[in-house]
């Protein structure tokens, strides 16, 4: 049985390792891909994501259940049923992946209908780039299976490794091809890539694993059918919230042009991105809360979700404050001022970045403490929901109305949901439901008084936004050491012991 400290660290190590790597992508490379490629032609690729995601629908969550019931077993030392699960995943998922490649496939002729686009556009190219597209979604869809299983078996450091090696190598690709003329082609491409690597890599691995542990693989499709029982509550709740996480740009597009749609998902990019900063934590302690529930040790799980809750909200305060004073900033340094969607917009992005980013890591943790049909049916909820309020939003009011109408959701469903749900799974008392109460209070009166001490600042270089980024940081620090005891304990720790593995894994 693999620790699940050491589990947990490398877990996090990798997730905050693709943050970077996605940043890369996402953020670093953007410019690029705007230098080789029409601004309408990405605006068209963007909504072409949106209804590539929207395909993955047919995944009902088939990994984040198969990671959560193999922890249970793999903490429960039960070899028959990993064995199990891992036939039926197998299955489930080459058959989940099969179906998004042949609908991607027939989709692609229809790109051009579905979003409106002019004849000015190669309508060609965007068919072929989104056909690609679905070949590397595929791929990907299968090996998150695997290696939803193998971080069941509290596998980290060589998952981990598979993955960096496999982005490193697609993202290199794709800036080979940009450079070579494929234009808007190379970053489908790199997709393909991906897929192939993560799914040659991850297969390799848990072969590996079970040779070194010499557990005996038999087939059985008894678990199968637990599976499926299990994705019948999360079929349509995730399906839901691909939707709805996948719509603006497509909203966008179709109601106000391809060139509105990169001004939206431009300004959010960097939001967007600090957001998975705030939710991987939770997720790469997920595979650990998954064992510790499967060998009953549930004090222990309290202990340390309590403190890893503590921690998100601290950085929840800094990088949205940062985010409601330098974003436009940045946009302006990064690819233009032109491209800034306005301040009363990227209030509400910053406000959905903060309500998203607490209700996502509760959602997280009570999906790993065994609450998945209560999770799908507010998925499910939240997305019926949404979908009407965007669409009504961006033909009343345009962009804003995109922008509010998955604030509004969140607030009518998850917002109150998932905090009692959290409670309920491990029997906080009133003194823990209080003291996270006041610690949300302490960070949002640190918050804001940082916010009104540097919302005068206005930077026109690179280094001068590295020194007000690491001002604000400052002040919202010394605020909270000011205000928080529990902010000073932990400071006080990092700064006297072991750092790293005292701040993250011992309660």
């Amino acid at each position: 049985m693999r620790g699940r400290r050491r589990t947990s660290m490398w877990n996090l190590f990798f997730h905050y390792l693709s943050i970077v790597l996605a940043m890369v992508s996402g953020v670093v490379l953007v410019p690029l891909y705007l230098r080789f490629i029409p601004l309408d032609l990405y605006g068209a690729w963007l909504a072409t994501g949106n209804i590539l995601a929207w395909l993955t629908v047919i995944d009902p969550g088939l990994s984040t259940v198969l990671q959560q019931r193999a922890g249970v077993a793999y903490g429960k030392g039960n070899v028959t049923e990993l064995c199990a699960l891992l036939t039926g995943g197998v299955l489930l998922s080459g058959a989940i992946s099969l179906l998004v490649l042949v609908t991607g496939l027939f989709s692609s002729r229809f790109l051009g209908d579905w979003l409106n686009l002019n004849t000015t556009l190669d309508i060609r190219v965007v068919e072929q780039a989104f056909a690609l597209a679905a070949v590397g979604s595929a791929l990907m869809i299968f090996s998150y299976g695997l290696t939803a299983f193998n971080q069941g078996l509290q596998s980290s450091l060589g998952i981990g490794l598979v993955f960096v090696i496999t982005m490193i190598s697609s993202l290199v690709l794709t800036v080979v091809l940009l450079y070579q003329g494929v234009g808007l082609l190379a970053l489908p491409i790199g997709m393909v890539v991906r897929g192939v690597g993560l799914t040659l890599g991850n297969a390799g691995y848990l072969l590996w694993r079970f040779v070194g542990e010499k557990m005996r693989y038999r087939f059985s499709v008894q678990g199968t059918a637990t599976l499926a029982r299990l994705l019948s509550f999360t079929f349509l709740g995730r399906g839901a919230e691909v939707v709805t996480t996948n719509m603006d740009a497509l909203v966008l597009t179709r109601y106000l042009g391809p060139e509105m749609a990169p001004v939206f998902v431009l300004t959010r990019k960097a939001p967007d991105m600090s957001r998975m900063f705030l939710e991987r934590p939770a997720v790469a302690f997920m595979p650990a809360v998954s064992s510790m529930v499967g060998a009953g040790d549930m004090d222990r799980a309290r202990a340390v979700l309590l403190r890893l809750l503590r921690m998100i909200l601290w950085m929840l305060g800094l990088i949205s404050g940062g985010f409601l004073v330098f974003n436009s900033d940045f946009v302006a340094l990064w690819v233009g001022p032109g491209l800034f969607a306005g301040w009363g917009i990227n209030l509400f992005i910053v406000l959905t970045l903060m309500v998203t980013a607490v209700t996502n890591v509760l959602s997280s943790l009570c999906f790993s403490l065994g609450n998945i049909r209560g999770n799908s049916i507010v998925s499910l909820a939240q997305g019926l929901i949404t979908v009407p309020l965007m669409v009504l939003g961006a033909k009343k009011w345009g962009m804003l109305g995109v922008a509010v109408a998955p604030l509004l959701a969140i607030f009518a469903v998850s917002a109150w949901y998932y905090p009692h749900v959290f409670s309920r799974l491990l029997k906080l008392e009133r003194a823990d439901r209080l003291t996270a109460i006041r610690e949300a209070v302490v960070v949002v009166g640190a918050t804001t008084v940082a916010i009104l001490a540097l919302s005068w600042v206005r930077v026109t270089t690179w280094s001068t936004f590295v020194a007000a980024v690491a001002v604000f940081g400052a002040v919202y620090f010394a605020l909270l050491s000011g205000l928080s005891e529990a902010f000073r304990v932990e400071a006080i720790g990092v700064l006297r012991s072991d750092r790293l593995r005292q701040l993250l894994c011992k309660p």
